[in-house]
């Protein structure tokens, strides 16, 4: 590849193409270069100063088979010198051989070359097309149950925006022609058909500062029972002519706002005061903050192949349930990245004390760590209820597989599939480990009414962590097993332990909770901090039927008898209790509460 790691190119690091590869992972095929990565040896990371050195460090390192460059020219010259051994010469022939042979290339019939475009867009490719768009689309919000769009109720659709008569294919894609796919528009007026007007504006391109276009589509959105506002990002096509390109590979944003003036359009459009559904036709995460509260409707359509246009018309007039779930998490603003759902229990900060502009806060001031849209999220037009979680058994050993077994039911009136989702929590472990790991899925279809029994396969080794010795273990313990509909809505919970069921337990809370006999009453006086000293306010102090908070300085003062349990709590924050004994320390630390 292009990069380095540590300051060492990868293009021609031994230790990551031989030691680490082949030594330690037992790679056995070929490894080749990135389309042109070994002349940036010489241009890029500059640790050649020619051709034979560049192609010398390569080999050595392990690079079998250039691409996109012919500096290996330089390979007989070298040995000749007795800069190269021929032997690494051998080694690549011999690596590139063995994947040949592996896959059955001198053992098989040649393949057909004559008739291959028979086997190029057949009515089962398209199928499949079609269902990869249908099962991709996110919904992401749906105020009031706005959509489906009732056709038998609206005169006129207004189509706005770059996305809405281009086809998106993707990075790398053959072509941008929409005669080879079906744009938004295309599927609109296809499933509308003659009873709805269909009108469009483009309203602004993928990327300037152009506003002339603006305008026109906010007139068509006057004139419209509802509009559609189809956004996003122009993928790259690579070596191919397209226009200026916001997404894919070598294509970065420095900020996650929706490039050029697509946010301005979709201002304007809100100023209508009509109705309107925003769709996102995109290759990344976006922000939407800015409009997610005032459009009726959000969807995430990414690059949904040629039947784009269509799956998307079918959601939007209720032929089609959307079933999508996110495989990424959308950030609140560019600041919060890294935003994904499987961070450590440190990486979303400690305090857990959302902000505002008005009230700063912890860990972020004026905001919270947590994404607008976590991985797994999506709405449907109808809602599921989970139930009867069960594990087939709920102490094993690392080769036990363990079936987890539960219900979903459709508790709407439209058909639907959902996505059923795993997620394992490891308890306690030697490193730290995510607060939560995706382990299973499955999309199941309901009909209204109808209540399946789903099970999903957990292999224990599969519990594994690298340790402080890199060793990979599944350690013995505790692991929280988390059945959701996304992996910020978890719906039901168990325990699993591994390994020995007779491990000694040991209480979290280290203050004497048992009950004392009750001794005379007294007076005492404490103060609440945090784990990092701060003056505690507000927090409540509980004993038996008396209340009292701390004051401004973290200080509380109540009376309550020998023996008598005190209970601190404050939202966002462990409760933790004491037991009043005379000359005792009443002073009390509350750490916050992890996800």
């Amino acid at each position: 590849c292009y990069s380095a790691y540590d300051n060492e190119a990868i293009t021609s690091s031994p230790f990551f193409l031989r030691t680490l590869l082949r030594d330690s992972l037992h790679f056995k095929g070929y490894i080749y270069s990135d389309w042109g990565s070994i002349p940036m040896l010489r241009y890029f990371h500059h640790t050649a100063d020619s051709e034979a050195e560049a192609a010398q460090q390569a080999i050595n390192a392990g690079v079998d088979l250039e691409a996109g460059s012919d500096y290996y020219r330089t390979a007989p010259t070298l040995i000749a010198q007795g800069l190269l051994d021929k032997a690494r010469i051998d080694s690549a022939a011999a690596h590139v051989l063995y994947t040949k042979f592996e896959a059955g290339l001198f053992d098989e019939l040649a393949s057909d070359t004559l008739h291959w475009r028979q086997q190029i867009h057949t009515p089962e490719a398209v199928t499949v097309a079609k269902q990869l768009a249908d099962e991709s689309l996110v919904l992401l919000e749906n105020r009031n149950h706005f959509l489906p769009l009732d056709l038998n109720r609206l005169r006129s659709i207004a189509v706005v925006g770059p996305n809405a008569a281009q086809v998106q294919f993707g990075d790398y894609s053959w072509t941008a022609d929409n005669r080879h796919g079906i744009t938004p528009l295309a599927g609109i007026q296809q499933v509308a058909g003659m009873r709805t007007k269909v009108r469009y504006a483009k309203g602004c391109d993928y990327y300037s500062q152009n506003t002339d276009s603006i305008d026109e589509a906010v007139a068509l959105a006057k004139q419209s029972d509802v509009t559609v506002v189809v956004v996003g990002t122009q993928s790259m096509l690579l070596a191919r002519p397209s226009q200026p390109s916001t997404s894919g590979e070598g294509y970065d944003l420095s900020d996650l706002t929706l490039p050029g003036v697509q946010q301005q359009l979709i201002e304007r459009i809100a100023t209508t005061g009509k109705p309107f559904i925003v769709v996102m036709v995109t290759g990344r995460p976006l922000l939407t903050e800015a409009f997610k509260n005032k459009a009726n409707a959000l969807l995430v359509q990414w690059y949904g192949g040629e039947q784009a246009g269509l799956s998307l018309a079918q959601a939007l007039f209720g032929q089609l349930n959307p079933s999508g779930r996110l495989p990424v998490s959308f950030p609140k603003a560019t600041g919060q990245l890294p935003v994904y759902y499987n961070h450590l229990p440190t990486d979303k900060g400690y305090y857990n004390k959302k902000g505002t502009p008005d009230k700063p806060g912890r860990d972020y001031v004026f905001a919270d760590p947590y994404p607008a849209y976590p991985f797994g999220y999506g709405l449907s037009y109808t809602t599921f209820k989970y139930s009867q979680l069960a594990l087939s058994k709920k102490q094993t050993n690392e080769s036990d597989t363990i079936a987890v077994t539960f219900r979903v039911q459709n508790r709407g009136k439209r058909a639907g599939k959902e996505v059923a989702q795993l997620y394992i929590r490891d308890m306690k472990s030697s490193v730290a480990t995510p607060i939560k790991q995706l382990f299973g899925f499955e999309k199941c279809a309901l009909q209204p009414g109808e209540t399946k029994t789903i099970t999903l396969q957990l292999p224990v080794a599969d519990l594994y962590l690298h340790n402080a010795a890199m060793q990979r273990v599944v350690e013995p313990g505790d692991f929280e097993v988390q059945i959701g509909a996304s992996s910020a809505d978890i719906l039901l919970r168990d325990t699993l332990h591994v390994g020995n069921s007779n491990m000694p337990k040991t209480s979290e809370n280290k203050n004497d909770t048992h009950p004392q006999p009750m001794g005379k009453r007294i007076s005492v006086q404490g103060v609440v901090r945090n784990v990092q000293a701060f003056l505690m306010a507000g927090v409540k102090v509980q004993a038996g039927k008396q209340t009292v908070f701390t004051d401004a300085r973290g200080v509380y003062r109540i009376t309550a008898h020998e023996g008598e349990q005190l209970r601190f709590s404050l939202k966002g924050y462990r409760t933790e209790t004491l037991v009043l004994r005379k000359g005792g320390i009443f002073d009390v630390e509350l750490s916050a509460e992890t996800p």
